[in-house]
């Protein structure tokens, strides 16, 4: 009550059965303490509360258990960069379909901006966390917690970044459901939060999800519906960072998976993408050091997408030892990037072949190599003493001349980077 500001202090926290905001001129309740509320919190006054790094927990399961009157002067400020200001609501499994207002605002007007999560009978959710704040027009600093966003990159070379067609918000949600429930979501934003023109349409605004995972934000879901400063996601399931970019310039999302794995004696390659903006082909590349790579084939890319798709290659001849894979990844105006490295081992023995002959030999040793590697031959008496080293020689059939050579017997020895074989070679 009262006109001046009022704060909740109580060390290790405060629980209220019934928490009612009753004070005048709409002068801020701050809690500088985590607060509990059995049963509700709700207004009889218009004013904020102020959440200052606390979260408030809702025991109460009901989604009336936060009562605004859908006022929108009456909400609760989150806004602090760490998302340390949560509402917590502890929804558990719902019987009927249900719809929970988080009723965010910012100061200033127009300042009203809930946060609305629906879902359908049956929905298990656990404990429904959520903090939302605000950002300068460069949408800095990105979350930090509880994961750490790394990148506002765009697709449509927006330099630095995506920042001019992106939302000034950020929200992070999160449940504690083993598995994670599907709900529809309606994010709201201040008008002022839009990007610049012309990524400033309030049509255009889409919901992403940023994957910790693999640091890279997922294409905007599909059936998604917008307004006056809101955008509606149905079918979201993913939880963590969120925010608002136009559907003109999504921020880009790169490979869900990229995998490379021993199949006898081949290698399969496998990779899926969430989405393709302007792709134009993938290119397998292999290397025996994990420093130099090659090309050993191309795969066409889908140029534009929005749904998950699987793609699938081999590799016939892979490296005795270890192979290591990556997928290079080109769009049609020629910009590219790479994927993780992969590595597969197959054991040097089982894979290089060295064979040479005729026994006895004239003027040449007919040398058959294979295994996909460079081979050194060198020619030794049998008493150990070197004779001749031959050129190196790639997979294949080779003929190692020794018509300057005695007669007698020799060893032949051929190495690789993975393996040594020595060959008994007769000279008429």
């Amino acid at each position: 009550m009262g006109s001046n500001l009022q704060t909740i202090n109580t060390t290790g926290g405060e629980r209220f059965y019934r928490l009612t905001y009753f004070k005048l001129l709409s002068s801020t309740l701050q809690f500088n303490c985590p607060v509990n509320c059995i049963n509700w919190i709700a207004w009889t006054r218009n004013g904020p509360v102020f959440l200052n790094g606390n979260r408030l927990t809702i025991e109460n399961p009901a989604s009336t258990a936060v009562n605004n009157a859908a006022n929108p002067l009456r909400y609760i400020i989150s806004e602090t960069v760490n998302n340390s200001s949560i509402v917590q609501w502890n929804i558990g499994t719902v019987a009927s379909p249900s719809t929970y207002t988080f009723p965010f605002g910012v100061p200033g007007a127009p300042n009203y901006i809930p946060f609305i999560y629906t879902i359908p009978a049956g929905t298990t959710v656990g404990n429904l966390s959520v903090a939302t704040y605000g950002t300068p027009p460069n949408n800095l600093p990105w979350p930090v917690s509880p994961y750490v966003v790394n990148n506002l990159g765009s697709t449509i070379g927006l330099t630095p970044d995506n920042r001019d067609a992106t939302v000034d918000r950020f929200w992070e949600i999160d449940v504690t459901a083993a598995t994670p429930p599907v709900a529809t979501v309606t994010f709201t934003y201040v008008s002022t939060e839009l990007p610049v023109a012309p990524y400033n349409s309030v049509a255009l605004m889409v919901a992403q999800w940023y994957d910790p995972g693999t640091d890279n934000w997922i294409y905007p879901m599909s059936g998604q519906t917008t307004g006056s400063y809101f955008t509606t996601t149905p079918g979201l399931s993913d939880y963590g960072a969120w925010t608002l970019s136009a559907i003109t310039s999504p921020l880009p999302i790169e490979l869900l998976s990229f995998s490379a794995k021993a199949n006898n004696d081949i290698v399969d390659i496998s990779w899926s993408t969430a989405s393709e903006i302007n792709n134009d082909f993938f290119t397998i590349e292999r290397s025996y050091d994990g420093v130099d790579f090659t090309s050993i084939g191309t795969v066409n890319g889908a140029g534009n997408s929005s749904m998950v798709l699987n793609y699938v290659s081999i590799d016939e001849k892979p490296y005795p030892g270890i192979s290591y894979y990556r997928l290079k990844q080109t769009d049609f105006d020629g910009k590219y990037s790479y994927s993780t490295i992969a590595a597969v081992k197959f054991s040097a023995e089982d894979k290089i072949v060295i064979q040479a002959g005729p026994i006895p030999a004239t003027d040449k040793i007919k040398l058959t190599c294979f295994g996909g590697v460079k081979f050194s031959p060198v020619l030794y008496e049998s008493d150990g003493r070197m004779v001749k080293q031959f050129p190196v020689v790639s997979e294949g059939l080779s003929d190692l001349d020794i018509s300057d050579i005695s007669k007698g017997i020799y060893i032949l020895r051929v190495n690789s980077d993975f393996s040594q074989k020595s060959l008994r070679i007769v000279k008429e």
